[in-house]
């Protein structure tokens, strides 16, 4: 068992049907990806707060791993909208990652999952043709 630093809460691990193969190398990424499954039913909400955090550590990781510079008080916003980020990540990963970002902030500040699942469709269809995506 690894040690932990003060400010650090142990999750308890939870098996996912998604998220298994990121456990051998990254247990806390596998542990969130399987509380957002447990609470996508009970809790939608929850879940994706949970999923928000979830991209939230992984780019983390990412910028730690590839020793990408950061600014100290840098936002999750702001780690994703730095060119040296945008350099690494394709902009459908991009795109996946702000669409866990606004609709995790969404559920973090009570607002239905059903509005904001129907707000990001609707700005996705906007896009699809700015795109060319059908």
């Amino acid at each position: 068992m690894t040690a932990t630093k003060p400010d650090q809460i142990l999750m308890l691990d939870i098996k996912s049907l998604n998220f298994e193969p990121l456990r051998a190398a990254c247990p806390e990424l596998a542990n969130m990806g399987g509380y957002a499954e447990h609470y996508a039913h009970t809790d939608p909400e929850s879940a994706l707060v949970k999923l928000r955090n979830f991209a939230e550590r992984l780019v983390d990781r990412i910028y730690l791993k590839l020793r990408l510079q950061r600014m100290p008080q840098s936002t999750f916003v702001d780690l994703l909208h730095d060119a040296s980020f945008k350099t690494v990540a394709a902009p459908q990963v991009l795109d996946k990652l702000h669409l866990l970002r606004r609709i995790g902030n969404r559920g973090a500040h009570g607002e239905g999952v059903e509005a904001a699942i129907h707000s990001q469709k609707g700005r996705d269809s906007q896009r699809a043709p700015d795109r060319g995506l059908e």
